[in-house]
Parts: structure tokens; sequence; C-alpha cells
């Protein structure tokens, strides 16, 4: 049975800092146009509510000129969202990438200085996946930081605020949402994570013994060993097979119900703003103004 490496969310988020260091620079610059961008996109669903209710009190022969400064301001925002995703991820991606390709040399530093002891317990196929798994793992946390984290960060804070000038009661009920959602997530996920976990534990056995049997092929005929490889093979992929299945399950378990959860509250809001718009307490751009931020928000996290 392979020994759980016990690796914190902490000590992972220290090593990233401390491999950010002589890029920490272009790392925070990418990171602040990302957020003015952000920011920027909150004005088209803004704009959106402000024009319908515009056009519901409108008459004719009154002036238009509110209409034009809300699209011009529109065309403004759609610009700055365009260069901000540009200039953000032409940045980050490349600290990405440098990161990940200066993980995979401290790695194979770390295992030059490792005791012959590990290094025999370890195969070479196994030792490959794992210097592989860090410098990919690396790139896809930064990437994630650009594609999405600096946006739920911006989505979260501002949304509320902005939720907040219009109706509180809403925006209470929009918290409740959010904490029981991160809550039911983190919990379900935790499944989810050991399942993945299970997983490439088991991809860097197969992937191990399939780099061995290849890079010793002359060995593998010479001692008639390639039917007890192959079995040996067989028998792994159908165990990978199986922790792949259970991995689907709890991801898709966890997919399924926060679906759920998110259209049951969402239904919930939209009905009680309903309300508030037939007593004269909102207008209709609001309905369209929430509806708008929820799918942001829902897309987000």
């Amino acid at each position: 049975k392979k020994e759980i490496i016990q690796y914190s969310s902490w000590q992972l988020i220290k090593d990233i800092l401390e491999l950010l260091k002589p890029y920490k620079a272009r790392f925070w610059f990418a990171s602040f146009i990302r957020m003015l961008g952000d920011l920027a996109w909150l004005y088209p669903a803004f704009a959106f509510a402000s024009i319908v209710t515009f056009l519901t009190h409108y008459k004719q022969g009154e002036s238009l000129n509110t209409i034009w400064i809300v699209l011009a301001l529109w065309i403004a925002a759609t610009v700055v969202r365009s260069l901000s995703q540009f200039f953000s991820k032409s940045l980050g991606y490349r600290v990405a990438e440098r990161l990940a390709i200066d993980s995979t040399l401290k790695t194979v530093q770390h295992l030059f200085r490792l005791d012959m002891a590990w290094h025999e317990r370890e195969n070479s196929g196994n030792k490959i996946k794992r210097i592989q798994n860090a410098g990919d793992g690396f790139n896809k946390i930064l990437r994630l930081w650009f594609n999405n984290i600096i946006e739920i960060v911006v989505n979260l804070i501002a949304i509320n605020i902005i939720i907040a000038q219009f109706d509180h009661m809403v925006l209470l009920v929009l918290i409740i949402f959010l904490i029981t959602y991160f809550f039911i997530s983190s919990i379900m996920a935790r499944r989810a994570g050991e399942a993945s976990y299970k997983v490439n534990a088991q991809e860097e056995d197969v992937n191990g013994l399939l780099f061995e049997a290849i890079n010793n092929i002359r060995t593998v005929k010479v001692m008639s060993m390639a039917k007890t490889l192959y079995v040996a093979l067989v028998k792994g992929t159908e165990n990978l097979f199986q922790k792949l299945g259970v991995r689907i399950f709890w991801y898709q378990t966890r997919y399924a119900f926060l679906t759920f959860w998110v259209g049951a509250f969402k239904i919930g809001i939209i009905v009680l703003i309903i309300r508030g718009i037939l007593n004269g307490h909102y207008e209709i751009g609001f309905l369209i103004l929430f509806n708008s931020y929820f799918s942001d928000l829902r897309a987000s996290i």
C-alpha cells in the first residue's frame, strides 16, 4: 500500500510564494491588470439593467442622453476587459510556465540529494511521473489564479456591495447561499480529492511499470518477462479504471447537488424580487441586474 504523503495547503502556498520570488513583480502586475478588467466587467450588467429601467419609464420626446452615456461606458468597459484579459494572461501564463520549469529543476535537484535507499524503493517511471505532476500542478494553480480566483474574489466582494445598495434582505439571502454553498462544496470536495489522490498514485504505478518495461526491453525479451509484465500492466490499468470510476462518481455527485442548490436559491431570490417589484419596492432593472450578477457568481465559483 502506498504511503500517503502529508502535504498541507499552507505548505503548498509557501512553496508557490518561494518559487514566485524572482517573478513577483510580473505576477502582481498581471494580477492587478486582471482585477481591473474584472471590475470593469461588472458594469455591463448594471448598464443593461439601467437601460431596461429607463425604457420602462421612457416617454416619446424625452432626452436619450442617459442611454448614450450608458452605452458609451459599456463600450469602454468592454475595451478594458478585452485588454485586461490579453495582457494579464500573456504575462501571467509566462510566469506559470516559468514556475513549472523551476519546480521541475528544483525537484530534480532534490532527488540528487536523496540517499540510495529511497532511490532503490522507487522505480524511474514513478520518479519521472512525480516530477511531471509537480511541474504541471504549479502551472495549473497559477493559471487557475489568473482564470478564476481573481474573478471569484472580485465578484464576491463587489457584487455583494452593489446588491447592498438596493436591498439588504436580498443581500442577506445571497450571503446565506454563498456560505452554505462553500460549506457543502468543501465537504463534498474532500471525497473527490481523496479519489483523485488514489488515481494519481495508481497512475504513478502503471506509468512506472510501463517505463521500466520499455526502458529495459532487451532484458524483458532475454528473460522472457513480456507475458508477466503484460499481465501486471493489465491488472494495474484495470485497478486504475476502477479508481477513475470512483473519482468520476464523486465529482459528478458534487456537481449535480451543487447545481440543484444553486437553482433552488436562485428561484427563491427571484421570487423575492418579483414580489418586491409588484409591491413597488424595486424597479424591473433590479431583477435583470440580480440575474446577471448571480449568473456571474455561479460561473465564478
